[in-house]
């Protein structure tokens, strides 16, 4: 069995690291994308809804942005 919170398995998981930084930042492009076909809705509620989504989104993507190209400039990741 393996914890969770230890790595043990190096080949593997540099990765997945590197892919769920990626995925974070691929989310903050979807939320954009919705947003803007909220204009054609007219539902100004949802709107609001998506723009906070976008905007803590977007927070999480330049941290994972920043901490991939830390670990690519590193070789990878530490």
């Amino acid at each position: 069995m393996t914890d969770r919170n230890s790595f043990t398995e190096p080949a593997a998981e540099p990765r997945a690291l590197l892919g769920l930084l990626y995925g974070v930042m691929e989310e903050a492009a979807r939320y954009e994308e919705d947003l803007q076909g909220t204009d054609r809705l007219n539902d100004r509620e949802l709107a609001d809804f998506l723009s906070e989504l976008r905007e803590e989104t977007r927070n999480r993507a330049h941290r994972a942005e920043s901490l991939l190209a830390q670990r690519l400039a590193n070789g990878g990741v530490q």
